[in-house]
């Protein structure tokens, strides 16, 4: 399925609601393991793809980019600092890194949203044009 290119980049839109999911580099990845589901030689010596996909649990487009902008660019450091070589981290330790501040990040959206007064109905009507849907 082609990505919607009205989203940022990393955010899906799916039943459920928003997901945020983003493949790890090659750096990352399990090598250990071995795709076996294909007989020939070139995709059994292939490393498989590994992603970090988690639930933003919002149906709300402006709070679902606000967190998929946080997210990508917070993976964004981790993985320029580990090519670089500047993070002296075991690559389990970044993904367990990156999977608990994710999930910080998500918490902590859903508790301001908890807390934050409703919006007016002028205000809803507003964001809902500006994304493009009508009232």
């Amino acid at each position: 399925m082609p990505r919607n290119r009205s989203l940022p980049p990393h955010l899906e839109i799916r039943r459920a609601g928003f997901f945020w999911r983003r493949r790890l580099p090659r750096s990352l990845r399990d090598r250990g393991e071995a795709v076996s589901d294909r007989p020939d030689k070139q995709s059994a010596t292939r490393p498989k793809k590994v992603f970090l996909c988690f639930s933003l649990r919002s149906h709300v487009l402006r709070d679902a980019k606000i967190l998929a902008r946080r997210l990508t660019e917070m993976s964004d450091l981790v993985f320029a600092a580990d090519a670089e070589t500047t993070m002296a981290i075991a690559p389990e330790v970044q993904e367990r890194l990156l999977e608990s501040l994710a999930r910080f990040e998500i918490e902590a959206l859903e508790r301001m949203r908890a807390v934050a007064a409703p919006r007016s109905r002028e205000a809803a009507a507003q964001d809902q044009g500006r994304h493009g849907n009508p009232p």
